[in-house]
């Protein structure tokens, strides 16, 4: 049961941009927060404990660290492995768990959690009236969403064989498909090529299709520190398998998808669309009139939400379901989609909700 009905803040979602938004916010200001998600287990992270990060250690010590991460098992397991290279990510989920324990029993008196969802948003003349699934609601002057996202679905296409969640596939124990059948991964991203590495990893594996748009791309290190292709390029363990694993999966490019699917789905047994992530319902969110309002954008920069018609105030978006649009060293745009390319991010969002 909740013990106050107002507080500041009202951050939606528990995972790393979350924890990201209310740990800068407890640390950096004296605002009230209230922090509702369904579980508190590190949000999408718990399903992938067993993939390979494609972020070095360093930096998961660098957000913990930012985040107020003291010195519990979850942050000596990780300061014990070496640090300039990936690491499982069962040891980032357990260390956004732990932080965001550490935070609620430090800050009792200005941090609650809700376990729940947060069903909808009424905008108000003083901020936002914000009703959660257990029928309880309360006033915030501001809300951040954080609400992550899950791997976007595939076109509706015929097709008489299985289709597989991708996030199935980058769990090797769960994998279950034997020489007799055919995979058909659509996408060359991280996840795909992880998909694909433990495909080809399997005891008696199946034969692999890859259809493709673009040529794989690796992320480059720079000798300034920078990134060249930090968040659109393979790196760690899936990047090491690609340069030779490649060589055991049949690649076919996506010149005419229609022709391509008609002529290769008949030889797949089973069909995984890794083609990446979309953002995961919002509230249902109501303006001064009453009427409900679809959010069709936000703006990173100005950290404006928008609607199709209006601008939306004090209300924000963070982490992957609202990735920061950054420039590479090649002059590309990127999203910022890491737990440490969120506390920019956050820090910029803290000053807009203080100032």
């Amino acid at each position: 049961m909740i013990k106050r009905r107002t507080f500041d803040v009202l951050v939606v979602g528990g995972g790393p941009a979350g924890l990201a938004a209310v740990s800068t916010l407890l640390q950096e200001s004296t605002k009230t927060c209230v922090w509702v998600d369904p579980q508190f287990r590190s949000g999408r992270l718990i399903n992938f404990t067993p993939v390979p990060s494609n972020t070095r250690t360093s930096l998961f010590v660098r957000y913990a660290e930012g985040c107020g991460g003291g010195d519990g098992l979850a942050m000596r397991k990780l300061r014990e492995r070496r640090q300039d290279v990936g690491c499982e990510l069962k040891l980032a989920a357990e260390m956004v768990r732990e932080v965001a324990e550490t935070l609620a029993e430090r800050h009792l008196e200005r941090l609650e959690r809700v376990w729940g969802t947060c069903e909808e948003l009424e905008q108000t003349m003083d901020g936002w009236n914000a009703l959660f699934s257990s029928g309880e609601s309360v006033m915030v002057e501001h809300v951040i969403l954080a609400t992550g996202a899950h791997p976007k679905p595939g076109p509706s296409i015929p097709f008489d064989g299985i289709i597989v969640d991708p996030e199935t596939l980058l769990r090797p124990s769960e994998i279950q498909l034997t020489a007799q059948d055919t995979v058909g991964v659509v996408g060359n991203s991280h996840s795909a090529v992880l998909i694909l590495m433990n495909l080809s990893k399997l005891p008696s594996p199946p034969r692999i299709i890859n259809f493709h748009r673009k040529n794989l791309r690796y992320a480059e290190y720079l000798n300034d520190g920078r990134i060249k292709h930090d968040n659109t390029g393979l790196k760690g363990e899936a990047a090491e398998w690609a340069r030779e694993g490649m060589a055991k999966v049949e690649r076919v490019q996506l010149t005419d998808e229609q022709t391509v699917y008609d002529k290769w789905l008949p030889e797949c047994t089973h069909l995984v669309w890794a083609i990446g992530y979309e953002r995961n319902p919002l509230p249902v969110i109501r303006d001064l009139n009453g009427e409900t309002v679809m959010v069709s954008g936000y703006d990173t920069e100005q950290r404006l939400m928008g609607t199709n018609d209006k601008v939306i105030c004090n209300l924000y978006g963070l982490g992957i379901a609202f990735p920061e649009r950054v420039i590479d060293p090649s002059g590309e745009q990127e999203q910022a989609v890491g737990l440490w390319k969120f506390m920019p991010t956050t820090k910029k969002l803290q000053l807009s909700i203080c100032n």
